[in-house]
């Protein structure tokens, strides 16, 4: 970890704030402590945010966590990449979160605390224009044509890979009141996380941008995270929107560029997202110094003959004030355990011989799944499966745009 983590000294090596501070939900009405939790922990329908932080499975988690247990989504999610020396979501969150330890110390002996919603993270919609490769319905309505094509289609394929929901509705919509945000969880908050879908088309996070105004609220921090394909919707403009706050972090989840980012997160067009990019940076410049534009890089096994050179490309070009490497945990079927023995030799020997300190995690994670003997060959044949079912849904050709995959690629026809 390094981040400084104000939680530590009181509370263990094992602590996450987010049970006690934050607010996560989704459209399909799950709620869970954070983005990365990966499973629903309690629903949402027809209870407010102050109901739900003090559900009864909000409380269990809370009273086991401050008795050192770690729930096996946090292992996954968190403290097993932060063993091979990567950033976790939960060492970030306990950064942003800083300064509520009252609120932790004051928490009951059944776990119910007293909501005080410092961190927000609600994803009002699924609606993106993006079919990334390893997103799913979950997260993008334009997953849904190819959803049931998918699980009829592809042999190999694990139902919970791509967290889908049974749902005949192409474009979901949280049950929680807008209303309720606004009032019982807006006023108080001293960060917001703006995501989707795709945040820039869902008309709620502009109305949250909206509230804050409204509150003259400007110490509150903003993130964004967005594939960058917008920055306005109608009558609303981010920028406009974002004037006057004093912390606000952008950022754009760039995993390839050119045509490998058209591939892989399907739906791009490049040059877009460049002249976006560009118009931020022209934007901090000149209007808000305080905008922190920054590259979210995740890594996986289809991109990661390219990842240090997407990284160099990003940092020499766009100059972001900051590039955060993104280990890959979901679906397993696109992780790097997602290969063969034979490509993650190869694999190792790249980032041996060129990856530059941010990348070093990479290349550790690497050395462990060899050392472990920890690849999955029937991963490496759903993601086989899967990659050229949707070249065929999509008229797209994997090995045209990574032909470094050529000599491995038998291994998925055996």
């Amino acid at each position: 970890m390094n981040i400084d983590d104000p939680y530590l000294k009181e509370f263990g090596e094992h602590f996450c704030i987010a049970p006690w501070a934050g607010l996560y939900s989704n459209g399909f009405d799950h709620s869970q402590p954070c983005c990365v939790f990966n499973e629903p922990l309690t629903g949402v329908n027809g209870l407010t945010p102050n109901e739900i932080v003090n559900s009864k499975e909000f409380k269990a988690l809370r009273k086991n966590m401050l008795k050192g247990d770690i729930h096996p989504s946090c292992e996954r999610a968190c403290f097993s990449p932060e063993r091979l020396g990567i950033t976790s979501h939960r060492n970030r969150l306990n950064h942003l979160v800083a300064g509520e330890l009252p609120l932790v110390l004051e928490t009951k002996d059944d776990g119910t605390i007293t909501p005080r919603f410092r961190y927000c993270d609600i994803r009002f919609s699924n609606l993106c224009n993006f079919k990334c490769h390893f997103c799913s319905f979950e997260n993008s309505s334009s997953w849904f044509d190819e959803k049931k094509l998918i699980e009829s289609n592809v042999k190999y394929f694990n139902p919970n890979s791509l967290s889908w929901e049974p749902t005949d509705k192409k474009v979901w919509k949280t049950s929680l009141p807008i209303d309720s945000i606004l009032e019982e969880v807006v006023p108080n908050v001293s960060h917001i996380n703006i995501s989707g879908g795709e945040p820039l088309l869902i008309e709620e996070n502009y109305q949250i941008l909206e509230r804050l105004r409204e509150l003259k609220r400007f110490d509150v921090s903003i993130s964004v995270s967005t594939k960058l394909s917008r920055l306005s919707l109608n009558n609303y403009d981010f920028l406009s929107l974002i004037k006057d706050f004093k912390d606000v972090a952008f950022s754009a989840s760039i995993d390839a560029i050119g045509a490998r980012a058209e591939y892989i997160r399907s739906g791009t067009n490049w040059q877009q997202i460049e002249t976006n990019w560009f118009k931020l940076k022209d934007y901090q410049s000149q209007m808000n110094p305080n905008l922190n534009l920054q590259v979210f890089q995740s890594v996986f096994i289809l991109n990661s003959f390219h990842a240090i050179d997407t990284y160099k490309y990003l940092e020499q070009k766009w100059k972001p004030d900051n590039i955060i490497i993104n280990h890959c945990f979901s679906p397993d079927f696109f992780t790097l355990k997602s290969s063969s023995q034979e490509l993650l030799k190869d694999l190792y020997e790249y980032y041996d011989a060129n990856a530059g300190e941010s990348l070093i995690p990479i290349k550790n994670q690497i050395a462990q799944i060899l050392n472990d003997g920890d690849y999955d060959l029937k991963l490496f044949k759903e993601l086989f499966e899967t990659v050229n079912f949707l070249d065929t849904q999509r008229k797209t050709d994997f090995l045209k745009v990574f032909p470094e995959f050529e000599k491995y690629w038998t291994i998925g026809k055996r």
